[in-house]
C-alpha cells in the first residue's frame, strides 16, 4: 500500500520543488525582458521534465539526446523485467512451499503425534521447548494462542472447530480423535483451513512440529535465543519458504528503482536546462546473468568555469 503512492509523492515533490525554483527569481528582478527570458526557458525545461517523469527517457530524447534518453528507456523496461521475473519467482516458490507442506505436515499426525513421549516426557531434553516457559507444565494443543481451524462433516459434529477451543474441541472432539486413532480425519470428513497464517505457523511454531512426518528426526536450532524443533523436512520447507520471501523482495527493490528511474529522469533536464548545460549526466548498465540482475551506475560532471 505505501510503495503504491511513492510515484505520486515524488510527482508532487518535483512539481512543488520546480515552482519554488521558478518563482524566486521575480522576487528580485523587475525587468521586463530577463522575465520574459526565465518565462521562455521555464517553458523549455518544465515540458521535457515532465515528459520524462511519466516516461524516463522521453524528455532528453525529444530534446535530441538520444543516448541518455534511450538508456533512461532501457533502464526502465529493464526494472519492469525483473519485477515480473521475481514476482513469478515467488508465486512459484510460494506453489511449490505449499505442495510440500501438503505432503510432508499433516493435521491428523499432529494431533495423534502431540504427546509422543519423545518430547512430552518431562526427562526429556525437548520438553522445553513444548511446555509453557512460565511454570514448566506441559501445554496441551488448546492452551495455546495459536490455532489450526477446520470443518468437521459427521453425524455427531458438525461444522467448524478451532483446535484453541478448550470446551468444544479440547476436552469434546479432540477425545474423539484421540480414541478412533489413525483415520479419524477421514471418518470425521475433517477439512483443514490452508490459509497464509495456516503455512506460516507450522514452520514458526514448536507447537506444530508434531505434524511433520519426520518428527521423529527432530532437532534443535537456536533462533534468536529462541529454541526451534526442526527436522529435514521442516528445514527444506523453510527453505523455499525464504526463498520466496528474498524473490518478492528483489520484486520491490525493482518498483523502487522504477520510482527512482523517474525522478532521476526528470530532474536531469531540469536541472542541466537549469544550470545552462554547465553539468553533464551520464548513465551506464550492464546485465548479469548469474543473478538476473542489471547493474547500472550515473555520473555526474559539473564544468565550474
Amino acid at each position: 500500500m505505501i510503495i503504491s503512492h511513492i510515484k505520486y509523492l515524488i510527482f508532487f515533490l518535483f512539481l512543488s520543488f520546480v515552482i519554488s525554483q521558478q518563482v524566486m527569481p521575480k522576487l528580485y528582478f523587475d525587468d521586463s525582458k530577463l522575465i520574459n527570458e526565465h518565462s521562455n526557458n521555464y517553458q523549455q525545461s518544465i515540458h521535457p521534465s515532465f515528459l520524462s517523469l511519466a516516461i524516463p527517457g522521453l524528455g532528453q530524447y525529444m530534446q535530441g539526446r538520444k543516448k541518455i534518453g534511450l538508456t533512461f528507456i532501457v533502464m526502465e523496461l529493464g526494472l519492469i523485467y525483473l519485477n515480473q521475473i521475481y514476482s513469478q519467482k515467488g508465486d512459484e516458490n510460494v506453489l511449490e512451499y505449499k505442495d510440500f507442506a501438503n505432503n510432508h505436515w499433516n493435521f491428523e499426525n499432529w494431533i495423534l503425534n502431540y504427546n509422543n513421549d519423545l518430547w512430552s516426557n518431562p526427562n526429556s531434553e525437548f520438553y522445553d521447548m513444548f511446555s509453557d516457559p512460565q511454570n514448566g507444565n506441559w501445554k496441551q494443543i488448546w492452551d495455546h494462542s495459536h490455532y489450526i481451524g477446520f470443518y468437521v462433516e459427521h453425524e455427531d459434529f458438525q461444522g467448524l472447530y478451532f483446535t484453541n477451543q478448550d470446551d468444544a474441541f479440547g476436552y469434546n472432539l479432540y477425545e474423539e480423535f484421540i480414541n478412533f486413532g489413525v483415520g479419524f480425519s477421514e471418518e470425521f470428513n475433517v477439512s483443514v483451513i490452508k490459509d497464509h497464517h495456516f503455512y506460516e505457523g507450522i514452520r514458526k511454531y514448536n507447537m506444530f512440529f508434531a505434524g511433520w512426518d519426520d518428527s521423529e528426526e527432530i532437532q534443535v536450532e537456536s533462533n534468536g535465543g529462541y529454541r526451534v524443533a526442526v527436522s529435514p523436512n521442516k528445514n527444506k520447507y523453510n527453505s523455499v519458504w525464504n526463498e520466496s520471501i528474498d524473490f518478492y523482495d528483489y520484486a520491490e527493490y525493482a518498483i523502487t528503482g522504477i520510482y527512482l528511474n523517474h525522478l532521476i529522469s526528470a530532474l536531469e533536464i531540469y536541472i542541466k536546462n537549469k544550470f545552462d548545460n554547465r553539468f553533464d549526466l551520464n548513465s551506464s548498465y550492464s546485465y548479469n546473468k548469474y543473478s538476473e540482475s542489471i547493474n547500472y551506475s550515473l555520473m555526474l560532471n559539473i564544468n565550474l568555469k
